[in-house]
């Protein structure tokens, strides 16, 4: 089995892993998650090791960039035509009654030299630019490359602990979090909200206690964010597991109905998301932290790309979600950028 490489930050900085696939975590130990915003289409990685503190060194970097093969996919990017006629798609839909929310994303590619000096560079000033979110790298020789700053929890288990967020609706950081938001970006984030409490009371959570909407930060960005969290009864990791599985994708990423959202974006986008909108995290015995990745880029010596989508509602307008999707794909590239 090809071993796999992560680095991702924790409370005291960062930390790696290398490790190989594994098909039980039932036994307990320490492992990363990788999952596909579709499960239908790509499998879920689980990859068992040992966490350790600090960051690699760009040859051990290099040694795993080198097991990755060359020749990847090379996707068709989203022009701005395309992606509105999606929104108008879209809403068409809603306007039938179909759909309440979906969330429509787009690709472009960029040129970047992989190596792992750049790696090291780049995390770092990832973590700069994006203070408190969940910054990581995964190098797998069946995913590719992927690098991604995530403000958004899909779950965190500390003992019998639970938490998520609701995080929906964007716009520049204005510089004061009480600036009011818009009607669309509230309704957004109230969808988003309301299917994590659902959730969360289906599946026994005790003491829920929801707090928020407020407005946080992410890079050059503001997210609408509303944290749930609460008491939850688990037995083993694979729970957890099996936890995530059933919530994702949630309204944030895919939309609602979930599955009539799923098929929409199924038979509409054109590119594969591939890790895009999917989650990533580790699993250990005292702590468990899965983000979705809803800010990242894959890196190929052929090329890179970068992914962003945005939330449809019937309230959409097809030049405003284009800007929004190119906004953020410019705050995810700026830390390419030379200083």
């Amino acid at each position: 089995m090809e071993e796999v490489l992560c680095v991702f930050t924790g409370e005291e900085g960062f930390r790696y892993m290398e490790g190989v696939p594994s098909e039980d975590i039932s036994k307990g130990g320490e492992y990363f998650v990788a999952a596909p915003f579709s499960s239908s289409t790509h499998k879920a990685s689980v990859i068992q090791g040992n966490i350790r503190n600090g960051l690699p060194d760009a040859s051990l970097l290099n040694s795993y960039l080198n097991k990755v093969p060359k020749t990847e996919s090379s996707p068709q990017e989203t022009s701005p035509a395309v992606f509105k006629s999606w929104v108008e798609k879209a809403c068409k839909e809603m306007e039938r009654g179909m759909l309440r929310k979906v969330v429509l994303s787009a690709i472009k590619k960029f040129n970047w030299e992989l190596n792992g000096h750049n790696l090291i560079g780049l995390l770092h000033k990832m973590v700069a630019s994006h203070p408190g979110d969940f910054v990581c790298l995964l190098v797998s020789p069946a995913q590719g490359v992927w690098l991604g700053a995530s403000p958004e929890l899909l779950l965190s288990i500390q003992k019998d602990y639970i938490s998520s967020t609701a995080l929906a609706g964007t716009r520049p950081a204005q510089g004061d979090p009480e600036a009011p938001w818009g009607h669309k970006e509230k309704e957004e984030q109230e969808l988003v909200t309301r299917f994590l409490e659902e959730f969360f009371i289906q599946k026994g959570v005790k003491g829920l206690r929801i707090q928020g909407p407020f407005t946080r930060r992410a890079g050059d960005l503001e997210h609408l964010c509303t944290e749930l969290s609460g008491h939850y009864d688990w037995q083993s990791l694979h729970d957890i597991v099996e936890l995530a599985q059933t919530l994702h994708p949630t309204p944030a990423v895919g939309g609602l109905p979930r599955s009539e959202a799923l098929n929409f974006l199924a038979c509409t986008e054109t590119h594969d998301r591939e890790l895009y909108s999917g989650y990533w995290g580790y699993l250990t015995g005292k702590e468990s932290r899965l983000f979705v990745n809803i800010r990242c880029v894959r890196l190929g010596p052929e090329g890179s790309w970068v992914y962003a989508g945005a939330g449809i509602t019937s309230l959409s307008r097809p030049d405003t979600e284009w800007i929004e999707v190119r906004r953020k794909m410019r705050s995810t590239l700026a830390v390419f950028a030379e200083p």
